[in-house]
């Protein structure tokens, strides 16, 4: 992975996971790791269950925490 020049990075989710729950959660903490690794990232995330999109909006975003 080349996240430190990339404009954005995808993350797929396998359609094909026996558990739906623990492969957004294992994307969601990907997604996580590339914004602590470098925040400004843009991220592109897939995730198979709609109700695990709350737990993908709490991700910071740039800008965040920034004084205006």
């Amino acid at each position: 992975m080349q996240v430190k020049s990339a404009s954005a990075v995808l993350i797929l989710a396998n359609r094909r996971a026996e558990n739906d729950d623990e492969e957004d959660a294992a994307n969601i903490m990907r997604a996580t790791a590339i914004k602590n690794y470098r925040q400004d990232a843009r991220i592109v995330i897939q995730l198979l269950l709609y109700r695990n999109k709350v737990s993908h909006a709490s991700l910071p975003r740039p800008g965040w925490g920034a004084v205006a």
